[in-house]
């Protein structure tokens, strides 16, 4: 249905219903010229009886009588049966039958008389119509009538009991109204009642069958949806679509016979931004379902087109891109978030921006997006704009905005990458350069033309050769004195460990540098950076098998027999201290110890340790110098700071020419014996020990010996370091008094018997507290782990 109304249309009768009719017309004249009546019944004269009306609308046949007659009698054309007409005679002479009763489909012949006029009348009841038809085209919005007859055509609607004539003038629009929600509406070729006029009844018709039309409700509104970043309306075919005007009028509809993409520069162009100086506005479109020949036209979808911003101003939005390296940059929207999305796109040279092919991609933080060389080769051009958003809650549905060219007019232009264009010499000494030692790190810097740090850094001999790599750290900062694009940046590397190169000494190692923004510097004779690294010291104990790199002490022991002093060597890795300004270049400083710690304790010179400075010719011809250390450990280990015993320490020994060497000289104090069962804790009322206690004992006669002993009542016993080392208990003392009675060391334990006697005469003013203090022979002390508390005997 195109024009939306529902036209009407008569068929004309087929050839055959024209042959019928000409056939009952001639039937027609010969039966009047037998006598026999048609409803135009011709009265002659002297008749009593005649029929005034037949009325098909109500079914009756209304005759009139003699004033003579007083009872009306009908029966059909044979006459055999009369029947009386029920109703009584009027006064104007009338009488009514109903006719409702008679067969709609043959012809009927009623026959009426009076009693008093005998003269039958006959009129006949036409035959029904029955081959009346109506069709309606949804497609056309069309309703025809087959064997109409040009009679009058009616209509009413399923639930209405009252008839409406077909005005062709109005039928249509009557229809449409029905479409909506859809209705079976009923037709007929209208009754035509016959009268009497001039003595002659008027030709009448029944109605015709009623026939039933269904009117099929308006289907569902199309979905339309407007792709706001593609700009354009997806439409399937058999849709239709219109423009309503912001002042009410509205436009024809147009047809889509095809699905297509409908782009609104071309339906809805006022929408679009093309410059800041041309007018926009909202555009209305409607959109519907054409009907088809089984479904009906569909109700109308109606969206509205929103005006389209401008480009996003890049210092409003904060929008801008970074060179990051020769085949990187970074663009970022600082004003971009969840709720105000943007995204961008990127052409390649020689190609346009396409709203159909371009694939955008969302930009929902202020985060940085790198892109890449071969997504965006030189001469690509970056567009971004605001993201289409759609309706939601308060949120009105947005196109996407108008694009802007972030990268202008010349689009990408990557700039060249970092270069060194001078050879910086690093030089260090074998493990010097470690984690562990700040003052070792290597420091070197390049200039960049954009922001990056060097995030690792390989060496290679001269051969091109990997070697290994070094720890490295890394910043960045502007320069403000830079004079050209290449040196706007400063990246400052310090090398914090050579620990994978430590062993390539003497040879010349270059740098291959990559830097975060994966840009390579690969070092040369002539520029970048080359490493050179001296042998570092070390422990050689060879030519003496006294000398010893792991040395074990019997802590405080002043016996001749232990230990107290150790001797050890090292080949220094230079004589003379490196200058560190030229491979091969040495200060006039020979290379000596600095000073030696040991478990945080610094070792005073010629006291706690002495050294012996020397050389000599190893295998190779080359001189070594070497320095003899002699550690005098029994000088220092009860320095107070010196807490670890029973563990191997090592020594730092600190070389002048930034060397440490740590872990390869350890000393392990070793206490000659440790208490049992510590701690322990005794309380004794002064005086209250029994000193004495009578012992029997029984003889092998029998016969008893009863003598008085000395009580013991306290005992402390002692674990040896080693079973077979030879000590013995000099004293235990409390407060400076000894309480020691005697003791026994057996299978390398000492057992400590304490002294009641000497308790008893322990005195406290109150209450007192003391370590008791347990010295053995070899000197050897032990100072904690038993309490012993002294009452008062008063309190």
């Amino acid at each position: 249905m195109q024009t939306g109304t529902i036209a009407v249309k008569t068929t004309a009768k087929c050839s055959r219903n024209t042959y019928l009719c000409i056939i009952a017309s001639i039937f027609f004249m010969l039966t009047m010229a037998l006598g026999v009546f048609s409803p135009k019944t011709a009265y002659a004269a002297g008749a009593s009886i005649s029929i005034q009306e037949i009325n098909y609308d109500n079914s009756t046949i209304t005759v009139k009588v003699n004033s003579g007659d007083t009872v009306v009698y009908f029966s059909d054309e044979n006459m055999k049966t009369w029947e009386t007409i029920p109703t009584d005679i009027g006064t104007d002479r009338l009488v009514t039958l109903d006719i409702s009763w008679i067969t709609p489909t043959n012809k009927y012949v009623l026959t009426f008389k009076g009693d008093a006029s005998t003269e039958a009348v006959k009129v006949t009841i036409p035959k029904q119509v029955t081959n009346f038809k109506a069709s309606y085209n949804k497609v056309r919005g069309i309703v025809t009538f087959t064997n109409d007859y040009d009679r009058t055509i009616q209509w009413r609607k399923k639930d209405s009991y009252i008839w409406n004539t077909v005005n062709t003038d109005n039928f249509a629009s009557q229809l449409e109204m029905l479409c909506t929600q859809g209705a079976t509406v009923y037709l007929r070729l209208a009754p035509t009642n016959s009268y009497l006029v001039n003595g002659t009844l008027t030709e009448g018709e029944r109605p015709s069958k009623e026939i039933s039309l269904v009117i099929a409700k308006k289907i569902a509104a199309p979905n339309i949806v407007i792709n706001g970043s593609k700009f354009s309306i997806q439409a399937d075919k058999n849709l239709a679509y219109r423009t309503v005007g912001s002042d009410g009028t509205i436009g024809e509809w147009k047809n889509i016979t095809t699905t297509t993409s409908l782009w609104l520069k071309d339906i809805a162009g006022s929408a679009l931004y093309t410059n800041a100086g041309t007018t926009q506005c909202e555009v209305t479109l409607q959109f519907r379902k054409n009907p088809t020949s089984t479904s009906q036209v569909s109700h109308i979808s109606t969206v509205t087109v929103p005006v389209q911003e401008a480009p996003p101003s890049d210092s409003d939005h904060g929008i801008e891109i970074n060179y990051t390296s020769s085949t990187t940059f970074t663009l970022q929207v600082k004003a971009a978030s969840e709720t105000k999305p943007f995204e961008y796109t990127i052409v390649k040279p020689d190609n346009t921006l396409d709203y159909v092919t371009a694939s955008w991609t969302s930009i929902t933080s202020n985060a940085e997006i790198t892109i890449k060389s071969d997504k965006a080769p030189v001469g690509s051009h970056v567009y971004v704009r605001k993201k289409s958003v759609p309706a939601s809650g308060d949120i009105k549905f947005s196109l996407a905005s108008k694009e802007l060219d972030i990268t202008g007019s010349k689009g990408v232009q990557y700039p060249s990458p970092a270069q060194a264009t001078t050879l910086e010499t690093l030089i260090t000494t074998a493990s010097v350069c470690n984690s562990e030692n700040s003052a070792g790190n290597l420091t070197f810097t390049l200039y960049s033309p954009t922001k990056a740090t060097v995030s690792s850094i390989s060496f290679r001999d001269q051969y091109g050769n990997t070697k290994g790599t070094v720890s490295v750290k890394s910043s960045v900062s502007t320069n403000t004195a830079s004079r050209f694009i290449t040196d706007q940046y400063i990246i400052t590397t310090k090398i914090t460990s050579t620990e994978s190169l430590d062993n390539l000494t003497e040879t010349k190692l270059y740098a291959y540098i990559t830097l975060s923004n994966n840009d390579v510097i690969e070092s040369t004779t002539d520029s970048g950076v080359l490493l050179y690294i001296y042998p570092s010291s070390k422990i050689n104990n060879k030519e003496n098998k006294e000398y010893t790199s792991a040395f074990e002490r019997l802590y405080g022991s002043t016996e001749a027999k232990d230990k107290s002093s150790f001797t050890f060597q090292i080949d220094l890795g230079t004589e003379k201290v490196p200058d560190t300004s030229a491979i091969g270049n040495f200060t006039t400083q020979d290379t000596e110890i600095n000073s030696i710690k040991y478990d945080g304790y610094t070792l005073a010179p010629t006291t706690d340790y002495n050294v012996v400075y020397g050389s000599y010719t190893n295998d190779n011809g080359k001189k070594i110098r070497t320095a003899t250390v002699t550690v005098n450990v029994n000088k220092f280990e009860t320095i107070s700071t010196i807490t670890t015993k029973g563990k191997a320490v090592p020594l730092l020994i600190a070389l002048n020419n930034g060397e440490e060497i740590d872990n390869k000289v350890t000393i392990k104090l070793v206490d000659t014996a440790t208490l049992l069962d510590a701690p322990i804790a005794w309380s004794i009322m002064e005086g209250s020990l029994k000193e004495t206690e009578t012992k029997v004992t029984t003889n092998e006669d029998g016969s008893k010996t009863t003598e008085t002993v000395e009580a013991i009542t306290y005992e402390l016993k002692l674990k040896l370091h080693d079973s077979s080392y030879a000590v013995g208990i000099s004293d235990v003392t409390w407060g400076g008094t000894s309480i020691l009675r005697s003791a026994t060391v057996s299978g390398g334990t000492a057992t400590v018997y304490l002294s009641n006697a000497k308790i008893n005469k322990l005195t406290s003013s109150s209450s007192t507290t003391n370590n008791l203090v347990i010295t053995l022979s070899n000197g050897f002390v032990i100072k904690s782990g038993c309490k012993l508390t002294i009452i008062n005997a008063g309190k």
